[in-house]
């Protein structure tokens, strides 16, 4: 998706919605831009690492991180509006994917790490009913998450009034005459 033109972009997106809505589809979408993934998924699982750290729906994970990676990252998302200038959340710390550190995968970049982090890996476990956290002190911290949109709040209207007339009766494709001589 990263290669195309934005208006492509936001064509696919919704066609893929409008499919997805129709025939009741899943998707395994693997994406960086959280938007996208905020208005074509349900459910989402932050990866960092290739571990998975947490696991929910949109709009607990979106609203409600319990993961220091997932809060810290809608901050690294441009803003379009100049005078918007929201709180970055900078992470610092090394990271070697080729020789990881024994512990928390995150533990070398979390400002809220402990001793316990360094040494044990902690597991991916239920916090709450459907959203999974791999965090020894997620239960303890109160992180800031990011207001989810109608559109990625994973219900169906909110999706069909997010892309306008086409959702009740898509094409599935582009209508064209067959005939040569038109």
């Amino acid at each position: 998706m990263s290669g195309l033109d934005v208006s492509v972009r936001g064509q696919l997106l919704n066609l893929m919605t409008v499919l997805q809505v129709r025939f009741d589809l899943t998707y395994l979408f693997v994406s960086y831009y959280l938007g996208v993934v905020e208005h074509l998924a349900d459910r989402v699982a932050v990866i960092y690492l290739g571990h998975v750290v947490e696991l929910g729906e949109v709009p607990d994970v979106y609203g409600r991180p319990l993961h220091p990676y997932t809060e810290a990252l809608p901050s690294a998302i441009p803003t379009p509006d100049p005078d918007v200038r929201p709180q970055r959340i900078v992470l610092q710390g090394s990271v070697s994917p080729a020789n990881p550190s024994p512990g928390c995968p995150f533990q070398t970049r979390c400002p809220y790490v402990q001793e316990r982090c360094r040494h044990e890996p902690p597991p991916l476990r239920a916090s709450a009913p459907g959203h999974l956290i791999a965090c020894h002190r997620g239960a303890e911290l109160h992180l800031a998450g990011v207001e989810s949109s109608p559109a990625g709040s994973g219900k169906e209207q909110g999706r069909l009034q997010s892309i306008g007339p086409l959702a009740q009766n898509p094409p599935l494709m582009p209508e064209r005459s067959l005939n040569q001589n038109e």
